[in-house]
C-alpha cells in the first residue's frame, strides 16, 4: 500500500517552524541577551513559509492523497467513485488548512522579523 505519511504534512510543517524559531531566535537571543537574533529568526521563518508555499504550488505537499487516488481507481473499479469523491473532499478541507497555516507562518515570521528585537527593550 501507498505510504501515507505525507498526508498530514502539516504537523511537520508547524515544527520545523517551532524548531527555526527557537533554534535560530530565542536560543541565541537568551545567550547573548541581544533579542536581534530573534528578529532574524523572522526572516526565516518567512523563506520557510515561502518554501512551503513555493511546495504546495508545486503539487509536492499533497501529492500522497494523489497516489491514493489513482491506486483506488485501479483497485476498486466500481467503488472508486465514492473513494475518489472522499480523497477529493479530504484534498479541499487539506488545502484550506495547508493555505491558513502557510499565511500565519509568513505572518508570523513577518511580524518577528519586524518587531522582534523590540523584545530587548521589554526584557530590560
Amino acid at each position: 500500500m501507498i505510504n501515507l505519511k505525507n498526508i498530514d504534512e502539516h504537523w511537520k510543517i508547524l515544527t520545523g517552524s517551532i524548531i527555526i524559531l527557537v533554534l535560530f531566535g530565542v536560543l541565541p537571543s537568551y545567550w547573548v541577551s541581544d533579542w536581534g537574533w530573534f528578529s532574524r529568526s523572522g526572516a526565516l521563518l518567512v523563506i520557510y513559509g515561502i518554501y512551503i508555499v513555493w511546495r504546495d504550488i508545486k503539487g509536492g505537499i499533497h501529492s500522497a492523497l494523489d497516489l491514493l487516488d489513482s491506486a483506488a481507481s485501479e483497485k476498486l473499479d466500481e467503488k472508486s467513485a465514492e473513494f475518489t469523491d472522499l480523497v477529493k473532499g479530504t484534498q479541499k478541507k487539506n488545502k484550506r488548512l495547508y493555505d491558513t497555516i502557510e499565511f500565519l507562518i509568513i505572518g508570523a515570521g513577518t511580524i518577528i522579523w519586524a518587531y522582534g528585537d523590540l523584545v530587548n527593550n521589554a526584557c530590560s
